[in-house]
């Protein structure tokens, strides 16, 4: 992330008490500066969810979703476990309490985003990173737009949007890894 993008997460972070990130990183480090109370992160590479536990409070829930063997930036090696695919934008349901804010910054985004759409409140923020990618734009038919700095965009579940729309969203897009 720019620095423009990581003032913005900062911003809504500080304003928050609950994230939950797809991809872990400098943003699950500056959840741990805003005072991001409550944070569930997961990522698909183990390797790096190790190395990012050691930098972060011990209270934030960091683990790992198992989608198979994984090349660099935790994308599937090949197609031999895709059944386990949507355990890694499934994660989020294994939250009860919604969270004031989602990052989606890992795998599977356009699913990511249905699910946090889905599991957040009305006014829960769901931010998208490279959201410059065009195969991200088809998340702009369920969420409205609300603010973007660069390739960070802030978006919010559109109010004729039903439960039901986005789970047939999310069942579109769930073995997409991009």
């Amino acid at each position: 992330m720019s620095l423009k993008e990581k003032e913005v997460l900062y911003r809504l972070y500080s304003a928050s008490n609950s994230v939950f990130e797809w991809g872990i990183g400098s943003s699950t480090i500056i959840a741990a500066q805003a005072g991001v109370e409550r944070l569930t992160g997961v990522d698909s590479a183990m390797p790096w969810v190790k190395k990012v536990r050691k930098h972060v409070p011990s209270n934030y829930n960091i683990r790992h979703a198992y989608i198979g063997e994984v090349k660099e930036w935790g994308k599937p090696v090949n197609e031999t476990h895709k059944d386990l695919w949507p355990n890694y934008s499934e994660q989020v349901n294994r939250e009860q309490e919604p969270f004031d804010v989602y990052l989606v910054d890992g795998r599977f985004r356009v699913a990511c985003a249905a699910l946090a759409l889905l599991h957040g409140q009305k006014d829960s923020r769901v931010l998208v990173h490279d959201f410059q990618r065009s195969s991200y734009q088809v998340i702009l038919e369920v969420a409205d737009k609300m603010e973007q700095q660069e390739k960070l965009v802030v978006l919010r579940r559109k109010a004729t949007t039903s439960d039901a729309e986005l789970l047939v969203f999310w069942e579109k897009y769930e073995f997409d890894y991009t």
